[in-house]
């Protein structure tokens, strides 16, 4: 599962609070691989397998392009739990996986 990255904030997105408040910042100052601050939609998941991710990556790497900071992290999982048009079941799925890189960080650090 992912969300996407926009370059700006549609018009219908600004008109309804429920979906603004689902857009996360994101610094190009903390991600060199965005051209421009940007935006997370945290307000809609799309899922993605496993086999294509892998694919994707194998056959175009350039794809790849970097992790959100820690800060663009911690606002994502901020909205994702405040968020009103994610099913509970994907909210407890992208709280589960960010809790699992936040403990493996703790534990590489040690």
């Amino acid at each position: 599962m992912g969300f996407f990255i926009n370059s700006g904030i549609n018009n219908y997105i600004k008109r309804r609070r429920t979906l603004l408040d689902a857009q996360v910042k994101v610094l190009q100052s903390e991600h060199r691989f965005l051209k421009y601050d940007s935006w997370l939609d945290c307000s809609d998941v799309h899922a993605f397998t496993r086999q294509y991710l892998d694919r994707e990556v194998r056959t175009n790497p350039s794809a790849l392009l970097g992790r959100l900071s820690p800060a663009a992290q911690a606002a994502m999982l901020n909205a994702v739990n405040a968020s009103y048009t994610l099913a509970q079941e994907h909210i407890t799925w992208i709280g589960a996986a960010f809790s699992g890189q936040a403990e493996n960080s703790a534990q590489n650090s040690n």
